[in-house]
């Protein structure tokens, strides 16, 4: 038998178990939008995304990450979710922040987050503050011009506020974005 000593990595597997679990073991409606369905009979949309609010609390709450983020809403789908949301964030004693302008940066698609909503979980009020600082920069330098002298710098101190490796970073912002 196997004997996992690191803590994080524990708790990922574990979590990432659950999810499993609770992807296939959901029942109703199924989503024609989302990917899953018609993949997974049953599959569930909300169930899904509330089992992502429980899993991305527990890893801010644990130390995993300071910033974790829910899958992109919609203003139905946000409006749906607000309450399990708030649930989750309250079970792991962690702040929760809407996000109707999500940061854009090298680090992802614009048309990922383009049109909609998502909500961060955060260790704590000052890493709310970090991101928030992290916008103004980019916002600033939009409107000064200076863009491109801070694009990646701003999309460095993002991606290690989601608590991403170096390496990881480094992928994410060559990679091809849509």
């Amino acid at each position: 038998m196997y004997s996992i000593k690191n803590p994080k990595l524990r708790m990922l597997l574990v979590v990432s178990g659950f999810m499993i679990i609770l992807i296939l073991g959901c029942q109703g409606q199924d989503n024609q939008n989302h990917k899953m369905s018609g993949v997974i009979d049953g599959f569930h949309l909300y169930s899904y995304y509330a089992g992502s609010a429980f899993t991305a609390s527990e890893f801010v709450s644990a130390g995993c990450k300071k910033i974790a983020i829910s899958p992109t809403y919609t203003e139905k789908e946000l409006n749906e979710m607000l309450e399990p949301s708030k649930m989750a964030a309250a079970e792991y004693k962690i702040p929760y922040y809407i996000e109707r302008e999500f940061l854009t940066t090298k680090l992802f698609s614009p048309s990922l987050t383009d049109g909609k909503n998502v909500i961060l979980f955060v260790q704590n009020q000052t890493v709310l503050e970090e991101y928030f600082a992290l916008k103004k920069k980019k916002k600033d330098a939009i409107e000064n011009g200076t863009l491109p002298d801070v694009e990646d710098e701003i999309a460095w101190k993002f991606g290690k506020l989601l608590s991403y490796s170096d390496e990881k970073i480094k992928e994410l912002m060559v990679q091809e974005k849509e």
